[in-house]
């Protein structure tokens, strides 16, 4: 008995019921371990019958934690859940976290378990080895598995999925308003910062690094996710509140040195408010106005271009 071995045996419910493959029964829910040791790989699956969107979505969410694209990865096929975990040096730890996830989602989700391939719920079902394939099966499948499809078997299971439906770019769904409320409050804490580190020489480059991190950090922490839609809306508040925040940090500077130069009366609040972009660079303007804006602007976008590089990077 290997390392692995006895690490499922001794300390799950599930039984070798064959060499490296285990199955059992979680809290209703079918589940089945196979360990592949040319891949350094768990295949941990559990039967998934008649999943609505939402069940795919907090499926998803109950295993965020523990799934990510080095480690460990979520496969939805027709009628099962599959985590391929990878065998590395804290595999234990997210293996029995994986487990009590199973665990909680057989006992607080209404998921039917039963036959990996057809669905069906009925008492019979069995785990069965035939050829490649190891699952839990009706009889019926097992039979039509057996006599008729060992060829068309190994070209379905040859990526370890079970039907023509799988897919493993499932992911969870991105909360737009929860998302875009946090985003909001975000730009407007940014927008307290800037006001104040603005009275700072230099202080609007860490203000744009700041207003541009609340704002995505926000909208992803609550979203769950940043996609194309989620990223034009932190990028728009982006744009509009930092805008607007250098507008009236700079706006009572402009309208000081240009009635300073040209005599009172020569501008309002309101005129240079309107054309302030035109403002930056009128000839009684000190360059400070004009430096700190584009400070403000160049650390702002940089710090959007590392979120949406990075979210990028993540959804694939």
């Amino acid at each position: 008995m290997n390392d692995i071995t006895f690490e499922i045996v001794t300390n799950t419910p599930l039984v070798e019921t064959c060499d490296h493959f285990f199955a059992g029964v979680m809290n209703g829910l079918l589940v089945t371990v196979e360990h592949i040791p040319s891949r350094s790989l768990l295949e941990i699956r559990f039967g998934a019958t008649r999943l609505t969107d939402d069940d795919l979505t907090d499926i998803c969410q109950a295993f965020k934690e523990y799934i990510d694209s080095r480690k460990s990865h979520l496969q939805i096929d027709e009628n099962s859940i599959c985590i391929l975990l990878q065998i590395e040096a804290n595999w234990r730890f997210r293996f029995s976290r994986i487990l009590e996830t199973i665990e909680r989602i057989g006992m607080d989700m209404n998921i039917e378990s039963g036959c990996y391939l057809c669905g069906e719920t009925q008492d019979d079902i069995r785990p069965y080895e035939i050829e490649s394939l190891r699952a839990y099966l009706c009889p019926a499948c097992a039979k039509r598995t057996t006599d008729d499809l060992c060829e068309s078997l190994k070209e379905k299971t040859e990526d370890n999925r079970f039907t023509r439906y799988a897919s493993s770019d499932i992911s969870e769904k991105e909360l737009f308003l929860p998302g875009s409320i946090a985003a909001l409050v975000g730009a407007l804490v940014g927008m307290m910062i800037l006001f104040l580190l603005g009275m700072v020489p230099f202080g609007l480059f860490p203000a744009g690094i700041i207003l541009s991190f609340l704002i995505f950090f926000a909208y992803r922490k609550f979203a769950g996710i940043i996609k194309v839609r989620g990223l034009l809306i932190c990028l728009g508040m982006l744009a509009v509140f930092l805008f607007f925040g250098l507008s009236i940090v700079s706006t009572p500077q402009i309208v000081s040195s240009i009635n300073r130069a040209l005599g009172p009366g020569s501008v309002s609040v309101g005129s240079v408010l309107l054309g302030y972009i035109g403002y930056l660079n009128h000839p009684n303007v000190p360059s400070q106005v004009s430096t700190d804006f584009a400070l403000a602007c160049v650390s702002a976008g940089i710090t959007a271009i590392v979120f949406v590089f990075a979210s990028t990077r993540k959804n694939g």
